[in-house]
């Protein structure tokens, strides 16, 4: 397979990728940027849960610490904290069972 392919056009490159596994055709897999990649995938879930997660505890401690701010501010951080809690408890819920012991 073609290496220059992924630099030049991800996207064709990956859905090749993905004929060729499909095909079981593993002898013409880029094999150097598809381990990148896959390493790439865990990194950026675990960053946009920690992202997720920092935006929810900051959203519920101004909530409680500053209990006196206009309503048109704590209306916007219930929605935030409303939002965020869903996306936590998804990425939470897309765990293996054994990944979260």
């Amino acid at each position: 397979m073609n290496n220059q392919l992924y630099e030049r056009d991800f996207n064709v490159w990956r859905e090749t990728i993905i004929k060729k596994i499909k095909q079981q055709d593993f002898n013409d897999i880029d094999w150097e940027h598809l381990l990148l990649e896959l390493e790439d995938i865990g990194k950026s879930e675990k960053r946009s849960f920690l992202s997720n997660l920092t935006i929810l505890i900051a959203h519920l401690l101004k909530l409680t610490v500053q209990a006196d701010a206009p309503e048109m501010m704590k209306g916007s951080w219930y929605s935030s904290v409303t939002e965020h809690r869903f996306r936590v408890r998804k990425d939470l819920e897309g765990l293996p069972r054994n990944k979260l012991s």
